[in-house]
């Protein structure tokens, strides 16, 4: 589900790189709920966009993250939920 950026320099804005990064995003279904691992780039997103699309995905599942809030993880949330603004799966109150 995620994407190459092969043009990125730098990680976290202080480690060289000297051959781009990954963006490794993972969607995970079950039998009765699915969840999307981390998110890419906002550069990417139509990368993340077109995937999900592929594997008709309807609703953007809850999305879990193993970075810190401000980190690269979390950078296409905000752009994920306003594509699918009308589909986003809410939590049962």
């Amino acid at each position: 589900m995620g994407a190459m950026d092969w043009d990125r320099r730098l990680f976290d804005g202080l480690i060289p790189l000297q051959d781009g990064t990954s963006y490794n995003a993972n969607l995970i279904k079950g039998a009765q709920k699915t969840a999307l691992v981390d998110t890419v780039d906002p550069a990417k997103k139509h990368i993340l966009f077109e995937r999900l699309q592929s594997l008709n995905v309807e609703i953007i599942p809850p999305v879990l993250s193993k970075g810190l809030p401000g980190a690269g993880d979390f950078a296409a949330l905000d752009l994920l939920a306003d594509a699918f603004r009308d589909r986003i799966l809410k939590p049962k109150q």
